[in-house]
């Protein structure tokens, strides 16, 4: 399984940030090229989302893993 994890941190509070998953595979049917270029899929969820920045973005197989 490949998935799109980001890091965002909310405005307001800049210290509170946690991880979203914005791309599972099982939706998307993507593979790890496809997920190196998931730039528009990072930005729909950050105009989704103006109450964010984001920290940064990966691709991850497997399990997820809680990022600290």
């Amino acid at each position: 399984m490949i998935r799109i994890i980001i890091l965002v941190c909310s405005l307001s509070a800049p210290a509170d940030c946690h991880d979203e998953t914005i791309t599972p595979t099982e939706e998307s049917g993507i593979g790890m090229l496809g997920c190196l270029a998931g730039m528009p899929q990072v930005a729909k969820f950050m105009g989704e989302h103006p109450q964010y920045r984001l920290g940064k973005w990966a691709c991850e197989s497997g399990v997820h893993r809680e990022r600290t």
